[in-house]
């Protein structure tokens, strides 16, 4: 499949360190936008040496902030909205924290790679925001599959006086992007903002279908 070979940047080399206490150095640049999809970057310095970029991806939903958490809570919505993914899989929860697992497909001759993530909750007046971190020593490494390492990455859902949710998505380029920005970087676009309408459609049939549920259930009790 062409381009399949950059899902791997951007789940591997994209997504590797925290968005938390590093120096600032541009203000964010808008470099992609899709009806109200809006993907941007800025520069940042981590650590003592390197020079990097982090990347934000910001959208709205028809849906409060605490509408959005199933998409990230349940196996069968995260494997239809998650780019890149063979399986996802929740294998852990415990209130506000959950794990997932999750297996990239990952074309040959490439080896498969998988990520135990642990999301951890943090809830706010008119605000959630998800904690996501590696947690690669969780379950054991499956032979012939990568296990990731570190990843660091944060979901950032704000309500809106109209009642509908921002989200906002932030993570950083640890590593040397393996393609030159000018190729890679609009493939990444593209899956990104698949994702999003995929996540949307996701979340709206599942508003939808719980509503029906609603009404039917108001019905039988009549």
């Amino acid at each position: 499949m062409p381009g399949k070979p950059i899902i791997i940047t951007l789940f591997f080399c994209l997504f590797m360190v925290s968005t938390y206490g590093h120096e600032i150095l541009t203000n964010w640049k808008v470099d992609k936008t899709s009806e109200d999809i809006e993907i941007s970057y800025r520069n940042i310095n981590v650590g003592d040496t390197l020079i990097t970029r982090q990347i934000r991806l910001s959208f709205e939903v028809n849906a409060r902030p605490e509408e959005l958490i199933p998409m990230f809570k349940n196996s069968a919505f995260l494997n239809e909205w998650s780019a890149g993914t063979k399986n996802c899989e929740v294998i852990m929860k415990e209130g506000e924290k959950w794990m997932t697992y999750s297996l990239y497909d990952v074309p040959w001759p490439f080896n498969k790679r998988d990520l135990i993530t642990e999301y951890v909750m943090e809830e706010g007046d008119g605000q959630i925001i998800l904690h996501l971190n590696g947690r690669p020593d969780y379950l054991p490494v499956k032979k012939g599959i990568i296990r990731l390492v570190d990843f660091e990455a944060r979901w950032i859902f704000t309500l809106l006086p109209d009642g509908r949710t921002k989200a906002e998505f932030y993570s950083i380029a640890f590593t040397t992007p393996i393609f030159p920005r000018i190729i890679q970087d609009p493939v990444v676009q593209k899956i990104l903002i698949n994702s999003v309408h995929r996540l949307k459609n996701c979340l709206y049939r599942n508003y939808e279908s719980t509503c029906r549920r609603q009404l039917f259930d108001g019905d039988k009790n009549k």
